[in-house]
């Protein structure tokens, strides 16, 4: 699913990822850990295309990104559900037109949009807050509208930065737990974190691990990446049924 070569990556002069390399399975986990500033996020904005390695190739399900038309970019995102660390909402849309975005550029009905957004929302624990505007949130409320928005649309992969930052102990073991579901239903998972808690249930979960330092890529528990399934209409990804909104329900309940 994920195959990175080599890459290196600079801003203003000063180098964030120094030659790493990485290979992550379909259907793997993968805990990315290390302190703040050792370019996680940097890693991760380069997995879904919102940056460009300056050397070095970024394969996700068998495309270089590097290579990828412009214009392909968004079949790709469409497979790639994101946490972000900074949430990324858009503050002056309700919670439930957030999570709408994610399943508005799919092309499906309104009806079906509305109804997965708001089933995803009540499934986190905020389906009396759908309708609030997203800024008038708290920290923690904003974190669920951004997990719900990242699972909506059934990605092939998550990418998670720092997930659990703005929850508090009983609610990051929540979403873990959910993580771990995911994981289990066969998607591909991806969490950057320095919170030793995620750490430890990485560890008891049987998630595989990998450590950046100052931009290197130290200490990889990880089996070489099997071939990704292709498929040229989507760039890379296979069709995936869509989920209604008793999927999406069953999916995400845990957090609740």
């Amino acid at each position: 699913m994920i195959r990175v070569e080599g890459v290196w990556k600079s801003f203003q002069g000063v180098p964030a990822l120094k030659g790493v390399s990485l290979a992550v399975a379909s259907g793997d986990a993968l805990l990315l850990t290390g302190p703040s500033g050792a370019g996680k996020t940097t890693l991760l904005r380069l997995l879904f295309a919102a940056d460009h390695a300056d050397r070095g190739e970024v394969f996700v399900a068998g495309r270089s990104l590097q290579r990828l038309r412009a214009s392909s970019i968004p079949y790709v995102r469409r497979n790639i559900g994101v946490v972000f660390q900074d949430f990324k909402l858009l503050e002056d849309r309700s919670a439930v037109e957030n999570v709408a975005v994610t399943l508005e550029i799919l092309d499906l009905g309104r009806k079906i949009i509305l109804a997965r957004s708001h089933a995803a929302l009540e499934a986190v624990g905020l389906g009396t807050r759908a309708l609030s505007r997203a800024g008038s949130l708290s920290g923690g409320e904003q974190q669920r509208v951004a997990i719900a928005r990242a699972l909506v649309g059934e990605p092939a992969l998550l990418l998670c930065d720092e997930p659990t930052g703005n929850l508090d102990p009983e609610r990051a073991h929540d979403l873990l737990v959910l993580l771990d579901q995911i994981h289990q239903r066969g998607t591909t998972i991806l969490i950057a974190t320095h919170d030793p808690e995620v750490v430890d249930f990485g560890i008891d979960a049987r998630w595989r691990r990998a450590r950046l330092v100052d931009g290197e890529m130290l200490d990889v528990d990880l089996p070489v990446a099997r071939p990704a399934r292709l498929d040229e209409e989507t760039e890379g990804f296979s069709g995936r049924p869509e989920a209604d909104a008793t999927d999406v329900v069953r999916l995400l309940k845990v957090v609740q």
